[in-house]
């Protein structure tokens, strides 16, 4: 329950997400509310409270869980009686570990009556950081496979012989940005902290709108690009060093309504394992030609069952391993390759 100096949204938040609930394109009437001068970074972080709600009650737990991450982003433009709304949202949706995180981090630093020197308040932060990190690691999606391997072996890949800035490119932009899932923000602060350029794909100009608003608020000189991963790789113009795929989904037959009318909007059609399969199989015809040969590639929700390839890796997989490129490790239902030696 909301204590008595705990604000509420405001009606222009909450007409303006009921609005964009009954449009005929949801996510293209958010981003016109929001990449307009209709909100202030105040309004914007309540602004995705509210879309939470109402997703939350058409029960899209992912998209609710989404907006709430977004709301985050922008905690530094309210004040601290503005967590509560945030926090008590992420425990009813049963993100729990999310909510502490948020207290924790945010609290230690702005904690009403909490008086630690900044040497301890950091060393206190520091500790809570490196704790975190671990069980965050559990839950991650196959980016952790990929940055885990670079992290190590980076500095034996060394710089490129042609002298250009080394590149990875992500074919799959965050749609919703739940933990585990967040990639492109991850892959991006990694790119930033090791001097790579980094460049995300997506057929939905909805999540490339994102990304490079993201991009463009974290002073990130990154590229966020609307197109078919597959048509982009197969028209890239030089060798790639680093490839993440984790673009289209297979059929697992959970998909809510939401994700599936942007399946049909921009393809045509909804989601399928053929159509899945063979984009994969396109995305690896480009590898063959333009990774690097120092150069990984991770596929994402894929593994082995019964010794075969299944989801998203299905046929691109064994088409891989047929042309020159060896799993090097595969965990987090993801698999990381590389050219043979």
């Amino acid at each position: 329950m909301l204590n008595n100096h705990t604000p509420t949204l405001p009606t222009q938040c909450i007409d303006l997400a009921q609005h964009c609930m009954t449009s005929t394109d949801v996510l293209e009437a958010v981003d016109t509310i929001l990449f307009s001068d209709a909100l202030d970074e105040k309004k914007r972080f309540l602004f995705y409270l509210a879309l939470s709600d109402e997703f939350k009650h058409i029960n899209n737990r992912m998209a609710a869980i989404g907006f709430l991450q977004m709301a985050r982003e922008h905690l530094a433009a309210v004040n601290t009686d503005h967590y509560p709304l945030l926090i008590q949202r992420l425990v009813t949706l049963g993100e729990t570990d999310e909510a502490l995180d948020l207290v924790c981090r945010h609290y230690i630093e702005k904690l009403p009556g909490l008086h630690l020197e900044e040497g301890n308040k950091r060393s206190l932060l520091e500790r809570y950081v490196e704790q975190n990190a671990h069980r965050k690691r559990n839950i991650q999606h196959g980016h952790d496979v990929l940055l885990n391997h670079l992290h190590d072996n980076l500095h034996k890949i060394g710089k490129r012989s042609d002298g250009r800035k080394r590149v990875l490119i992500e074919i799959g932009t965050v749609r919703e940005n739940v933990p585990g899932q967040g990639s492109t923000k991850i892959l991006a602060e990694f790119c930033r902290s090791h001097d790579l350029h980094f460049i995300t794909v997506d057929m939905d100009p909805h999540n490339t709108r994102m990304a490079n608003d993201m991009f463009t608020r974290l002073g990130m000189p990154f590229e966020a690009i609307t197109m078919k991963g597959e048509d982009y790789l197969r028209d890239y113009p030089a060798e790639f060093d680093f490839l993440f795929l984790d673009a289209y989904d297979f059929d697992h037959g959970m998909h809510s309504e939401l994700r599936q009318s942007r399946y049909i909007k921009m393809l045509g059609a909804p989601i399928s394992d053929a159509a899945c399969h063979q984009m994969h199989l396109e995305c690896a015809h480009a590898v063959d030609e333009k990774l690097a040969p120092d150069g990984l590639v991770c596929f994402d929700d894929t593994w082995l069952e019964n010794d075969q390839w299944v989801a998203k890796g299905t046929t691109a997989m064994p088409w891989l391993l047929e042309h020159g490129l060896q799993v090097i490790e595969a965990r987090n239902r993801a698999a990381l390759l590389k050219r043979s030696e």
